[in-house]
């Protein structure tokens, strides 16, 4: 009798216990037995999350107390919609907010176990800012700063509202943002904070900030290299390419040894620059590399009313190895920058290239993100070095294998950046001539240098009267040298000009301005040269221009060094 009530009382505790932990339980003829299971809760999950229900640490008893080896899985889960799913495994999505019954067997039985879950949404929408890789880290005082377009937020339970924009000062005051700028008006620290509510209440938020120096803004400077800012201009290069160094030179005539993150640099005793300044920035590799490319945050945000962005450069190359230079990783100029002699290199933003994509800049994935020209970020240089068609490998697909660098010393200064207007058709006269001329053409593979140029104000080499004239100088002899000369500004197709040519070779040669006008010029001669302008099918060249001139000796093959002077082009 007395053995009879004891297992009577064992029962009751049992059925006790399985009332304790929330749920039912049942019996199992498999085992004869009636088990329990110790005391666990289901911690609350978050709205839109897979819920992994986690047992582990669950004691299944039998019932005599005892611990066993049998386990508790989840079986069916019944939402607060009413409907139900059987879960195959361990975890699931929930995108219903409120209770959940979630109902477990222990293994090898028919018994089950029910708990309740809480689902609650906590969490407030993502904010995403796009291609907000672009979005300027640094500015100077007085510069508008371009903020990302049309911010978007996202969450399972649906975003209704825009995304609002708070942009704090330094001292804590809110700045007024117009038209997607605001103005940096003081050094220090600009915080960006973005917020937005979900559907069910929840508040999104997101802050980025934006480092403005105590540097006063310059008309038409589109990057510092000039001044000591210019090193916390850049915004990094390309993808994986960290190898550049940049040091500021105050004073490129004088010596400089220094060490930068363990690359030991030597600078100085070159020219100063041909506008009478000394500064710059030099950029070196730290790596043995082929090419680099060199991103900046633009000081200007809209190029609408510029023609060019340009900059002095000095390649610095102690071979005497060419460099290649061009906008945009690849656009519409390209040039060919000889060592130890200082070059201005502009490049023409009225090209269909830069119009229409604008500067095109390279977030860090790689992946190329096009600017509008009223709407630009940042902007990208590549230097690469020239190499001589015999070097070039057609099972390459870039036209190059590695050609060991390590001895080359890819130095370069980069003189102030600037944009500017021109003021003539095709100012060849002035200094930033070179943005109406290329040396590479679009479909050109393997990609080979044709010319050399320089601008000089030399006597003699210039038109009287003017400010200086560009000359373009043959690198190989050949049969000819293109003069692609093009994107004249306000140039009518179909119209006559001039342009002023000079001859400084001691051979007669043949000026061509591929439309058909040919005019030959004697040794030493110079005179105003009429051409037809006509208008071209590559797609990054647009408006009017000479894009298949050229130049030739008047007898025989045209040699190496071959020179002609270009000054203004105006109407006839």
């Amino acid at each position: 009798m007395l053995k009879r009530l004891l297992c009577l009382l064992l029962a009751a505790t049992a059925l006790a216990a399985a009332a304790g932990c929330g749920g039912k339980q049942e019996g199992g003829e498999e085992t004869g037995g009636v088990y329990t299971v110790s005391d666990f809760t289901l911690p609350d999950a978050e709205y839109g999350e897979f819920y992994k229900f986690d047992t582990s640490g669950v004691t299944v008893l039998d019932e005599e107390g005892n611990e066993t080896d049998l386990t508790l899985g989840v079986q069916t889960v019944e939402w607060p919609s009413g409907k139900e799913t059987r879960v195959a495994g361990t975890s699931l999505k929930l995108n219903e907010v409120g209770d959940y019954t979630v109902n477990f067997v222990i293994r090898g039985t028919d018994q089950t176990v029910s708990k309740q879950l809480v689902c609650k949404d906590t969490k407030g929408p993502a904010i995403a800012l796009g291609e907000s890789v672009l979005l300027p880290q640094t500015a100077v005082i007085g510069q508008k700063v371009l903020l990302p377009d049309e911010p978007t937020a996202s969450d399972l339970s649906g975003v209704d509202e825009k995304v609002a924009l708070k942009v704090i000062r330094p001292d804590g005051k809110e700045a007024a943002v117009e038209n997607g700028r605001f103005t940096a008006e003081a050094a220090g620290e600009y915080t960006l904070e973005y917020s937005v509510h979900d559907n069910n209440g929840n508040l999104g938020t997101r802050t980025e900030t934006v480092t403005v120096y105590d540097v006063q803004k310059e008309e038409g400077v589109v990057g510092y290299t000039h001044i000591p800012y210019g090193i916390e201009q850049n915004d990094g290069m390309y993808k994986h390419e960290t190898y550049i160094e940049e040091v500021f030179v105050a004073d490129v005539t004088q010596p400089l040894e220094r060490t930068e993150n363990g690359v030991a640099i030597t600078a100085g005793e070159i020219p100063a620059l041909p506008d009478g300044s000394v500064s710059a920035t030099l950029i070196t590799p730290s790596d043995d590399v082929q090419r680099m490319t060199y991103r900046i945050s633009s000081a200007i945000d809209d190029m609408t009313s510029y023609d060019y962005v340009g900059m002095w450069l000095y390649n610095d190359n102690p071979l005497g190895k060419d460099v290649r230079v061009s906008l945009n990783y690849r656009g519409a100029n390209e040039f060919t920058v000889r060592a130890g002699k200082w070059c201005y290199v502009a490049f023409n933003l009225n090209a269909f290239d830069y119009s229409d994509k604008a500067v095109c800049a390279y977030n860090d994935t790689g992946t190329p993100v096009y600017q509008t020209r009223d709407g630009i970020r940042h902007v990208t240089f590549r230097f690469d070095y020239v190499w001589d068609e015999s070097e070039y490998f057609a099972d390459d697909d870039y036209g190059y294998r590695e050609k060991g660098y390590a001895d080359l010393d890819f130095d370069l200064y980069i003189g102030k950046i600037t944009a500017g207007t021109a003021d003539a058709v095709g100012a060849f006269d002035k200094y930033y001539g070179t943005a109406f001329y290329t040396d590479y053409t679009a479909d050109e593979y393997p990609v080979t240098a044709d010319s050399r140029f320089e601008y000089t104000q030399a006597d003699g080499m210039k038109e009287a009267g003017t400010d200086g004239a560009t000359v373009i100088e043959s690198i190989a002899a050949a049969e000819s040298l293109p003069l692609h000369l093009y994107m004249f500004k306000g140039a009518e197709v179909g119209a006559k000009y001039a342009i002023w040519v000079k001859n400084p070779n001691a051979y007669s040669i043949v000026f061509d301005d591929g439309n058909g006008n040919k005019t030959v010029l004697s040794a030493g001669e110079e005179k105003l040269v009429p051409v037809t302008l006509y208008e071209t099918d590559a797609e990054e060249w647009g408006g009017a221009g000479l894009y298949n001139a050229e130049i030739k000796a008047e007898s025989g093959e045209l040699p190496a060094g071959a020179k002609v002077c270009l000054g203004a082009l105006r109407k006839a």
